[in-house]
């Protein structure tokens, strides 16, 4: 008997021992992570972040980033309210970056703003083309499209956009 209860603590030494070594991320810093320390989910279930009891930031398995919104449309995807917008409102792709306002005017604008004494400071809008790849680009050809603008308005089944 004594040497079964004597197992049975060596055996919950062991366990306590194991749960104590095990690196623990901490809420005043962690002077003890390394490069591979991880934060976060080490299998497909996306990490979300709350505050008030709410969903506020969510990264899926794919590394797709909503905030405030149950999933991103995008690579990065930023809501005002939390709700899923419907699938027309990404037609193609996995854009870089899309948000979603709603109700009240203000609600879906992106803003720039820059305050400066210097004469050329100024927010600027930057769109730049190559053909071939991000890290190896080649020159763009004649009537290659550089950048665009482009609205288009719900008709009650899709997005209709009128070029001219």
């Amino acid at each position: 008997m004594k040497k079964n209860f004597a197992l049975l603590l060596l055996a919950l030494c062991f366990f306590c021992f194991a749960i104590k070594s095990n690196a623990q991320w901490n809420l005043t810093g962690n002077s003890n992570a390394t490069a591979s320390s991880v934060l976060g989910t080490t299998n497909a279930v996306p990490l979300s972040l709350y505050t008030n009891s709410l969903p506020r930031l969510a990264i899926d398995q794919n590394g797709k980033v909503s905030i405030n919104g149950p999933q991103a449309l995008g690579v990065l995807t930023v809501q005002t309210i939390y709700t899923q917008p419907a699938a027309t409102w990404v037609s193609a792709g996995t854009p870089l970056f899309t948000g979603f306002g709603q109700n009240a005017v203000g609600n879906a604008d992106l803003i720039l703003s820059m305050a400066s004494n210097i004469l050329n400071a100024r927010p600027v809008f930057v769109g730049r083309r190559s053909r071939g790849t991000l890290s190896v680009p080649s020159k763009v050809i004649p009537n290659d499209q550089l950048m665009s603008f482009v609205a288009s308005g719900f008709d009650g089944n899709s997005f209709k956009t009128v070029l001219q």
